[in-house]
């Protein structure tokens, strides 16, 4: 009796789940809780730490501008806000940036996503509407990202200037010629 191998599916094998967006429930979390600290030790007290934190993240789902933040807490949460406190949300898109790239990293790992394209390679992209081509000239693994260099962008190889544009992995495609004809 000969057996026949059976091949299970394999995780690598699996979709992989969206790239984490910037303002995701995931990293508004974690940058609610990188700017608490501070906010508390503005605030003064810990009774009200709940209400604190549930005001900061309603005013900083969708904001990092610290001018914005500020008047919707003045104007619809009628905080009295002073420079020490703008001072602290000034870091609020600091510590977003942090926070996003932090779950990028772990959604990297937890998914194992890895580069479909190598150094060197030509690929396309698009760029304010345009499909562009270019060259992969380096590879940012644990953000997921390629630098590609774009002669349309203006680009430089070497010396000042822009050396190319960061592009998550999955806005870059293989650049596919079609096969002439002899």
């Amino acid at each position: 009796m000969t057996t026949v191998p059976v091949q299970l599916p394999l995780f690598k094998d699996l979709p992989i789940p969206p790239r984490p967006k910037r303002f995701s429930d995931n990293v508004l979390a974690e940058t609610v809780d990188l700017i608490m600290p501070s906010v508390m030790k503005w605030f003064g007290s810990s009774e009200e730490e709940e209400e604190v934190r549930d005001n900061i993240k309603q005013v900083i789902e969708f904001e990092d501008d610290s001018y914005q933040i500020v008047k919707e807490l003045e104007d619809n949460l009628y905080w009295s806000v002073d420079r020490e406190l703008i001072n602290v949300l000034d870091e609020v898109k600091w510590h977003r940036d942090e926070a996003h790239k932090g779950v990028v990293y772990a959604w990297v790992v937890q998914n194992c996503v890895t580069p479909k394209l190598a150094l060197e390679q030509k690929v396309q992209f698009r760029h304010k509407g345009r499909l562009l081509e270019g060259v992969v000239t380096k590879i940012y693994e644990k953000e997921a990202k390629y630098l590609v260099f774009s002669e349309d962008l203006g680009h430089t190889r070497s010396g000042v200037g822009v050396h190319g544009i960061v592009l998550p992995y999955e806005e870059v495609d293989e650049v596919m010629h079609k096969a002439t004809e002899l």
